[in-house]
């Protein structure tokens, strides 16, 4: 099997849009910036920034902890969208 086929990009760029859309539900849709968990994920790993330096499983575990990271610099309530609205 040619681990470069036609077969295994189609399952790389299946993961790829797994991931994006994970990011999107768990980061984007609720209301977290996504540049900040980008800068995150940055400083949990060498290439941390890249998402194909990391499997489903890991990103989730990343996102978990990064919801734990922004509720203790923020336990008031994370309020990202409008940080100034009264």
């Amino acid at each position: 099997m040619d681990p470069f086929g036609d077969s295994h990009l189609r399952q790389l760029a299946e993961e790829m849009k797994l991931k994006q859309q994970y990011l999107k539900d768990y980061i984007i849709n609720y209301g977290y910036d996504a540049d900040d968990f980008n800068h995150y994920m940055s400083y949990q790993r060498e290439g941390g920034e890249v998402l194909d330096n990391w499997t489903l499983d890991e990103l989730s575990q990343c996102i978990r902890d990064y919801y734990t990271y922004v509720e203790q610099q923020n336990p008031a309530g994370y309020q990202q969208e409008n940080p100034n609205q009264e």
